[in-house]
């Protein structure tokens, strides 16, 4: 697409389009912004397809993967490349009109990254405590592993997978007790590390188990006598202090040391717990891209191809 439009051509009060750091506000458009059937969706668009539609950058990012998995992780002291290097336009709706227009790059979202990976670990960190309310996971469980049981292949001296053995024998573990309980079993569980480096897990449940059906499950699938269960008196207090062990290893200094591995799973909710309500996001189709340009906003698009891209917010205001 040719650029027909752009920022600067739109005429109105506010800041000024080179200065980035402050919001453009538009005053009374005189472009007409009513979109058809576009409710209050956040719309996203990229000038560049996604990495992994590439298949020879596919093939070396699994390469990649193969290569450090069962390293032990560590967090990058930069972002990656990657990180914020694509452009992404993201335009919200309110009544079927345009009122914002937010141009910003694309975060890798990766653990590794310095930066991306603080921002996981809040989100994770809200998840785990709304999912925990809604779902009124009031017991808090802690599953330790007995050495003796624990296979060879798992724990030597040259090699520690005790985080493969716990969520294997965990997900036997799970369907046992489902079979055992009156009520649909719903839980949280976020996995920790011990000073020895073997995992255990702390679990938000939905109902109290008494514990010795618990110590006869976990015993029977590999896992031994050893484990805790109590009641929280409050529920937010307790999903947040739980998530405090997901940041664990985001610092690179040996206080902080967590055993985590490459690509290990750090927590997870089980697929019958109510979810927070979480707003779905759009693409850009070929016919929106076509009616944005009808209605002179197609500056959108275009500045995301410009070599200079800048990153930018513009406000729509009706008088």
């Amino acid at each position: 697409m040719k650029n027909s439009s752009s920022l600067s051509g739109i005429s109105g009060g506010g800041a000024s389009p080179a200065d980035s750091n402050k919001p453009i506000i538009i005053k009374n458009p005189k472009f007409s912004n009513k979109l058809e059937s576009a409710g209050t969706a956040h719309l996203y668009l990229t000038n560049n397809r996604s990495s992994q539609q590439n298949e020879r950058i596919a093939q070396t990012i699994r390469e990649i993967k193969s290569k450090m998995k069962r390293k032990q992780f560590m967090v990058l002291l930069a972002p990656p490349r990657f990180c914020k290097r694509n452009p992404i336009a993201k335009v919200e709706f309110m009544n079927d009109k345009v009122t914002k227009v937010t141009l910003s790059r694309i975060n890798c979202n990766s653990w590794r990254c310095p930066n991306c990976s603080r921002v996981k670990a809040i989100k994770a960190r809200y998840l785990i405590r709304e999912t925990a309310v809604l779902n009124n996971l009031f017991y808090f469980l802690t599953l330790t592993l007995d050495p003796s049981k624990i296979p060879s292949e798992y724990l030597s001296e040259r090699e520690n997978r005790t985080h493969e053995y716990i969520l294997r024998i965990f997900n036997t573990f799970a369907t046992d007790l489902r079979r055992k309980t009156n009520e649909p079993l719903k839980y949280i569980w976020v996995l920790e590390f011990q000073k020895n480096g073997r995992a255990h897990l702390h679990i938000l449940l939905n109902q109290y188990i008494n514990k010795k059906l618990i110590d006869e499950i976990w015993t029977r699938v590999g896992g031994g006598k050893i484990s805790w269960v109590t009641k929280a008196q409050s529920v937010e207090a307790l999903s947040f202090y739980l998530s405090n062990y997901i940041v664990k290893g985001l610092k690179n200094n040996q206080s902080d040391k967590s055993y985590f591995q490459y690509f290990q799973r750090r927590f997870s909710i089980s697929q019958n717990c109510i979810r927070p309500l979480q707003q779905k996001l759009s693409a850009f189709s070929e016919e929106r891209i076509k009616e944005m340009k009808t209605l002179e906003l197609d500056w959108v698009y275009n500045a995301l191809a410009e070599e200079q891209f800048d990153e930018k917010v513009v406000i729509f205001e009706d008088k």
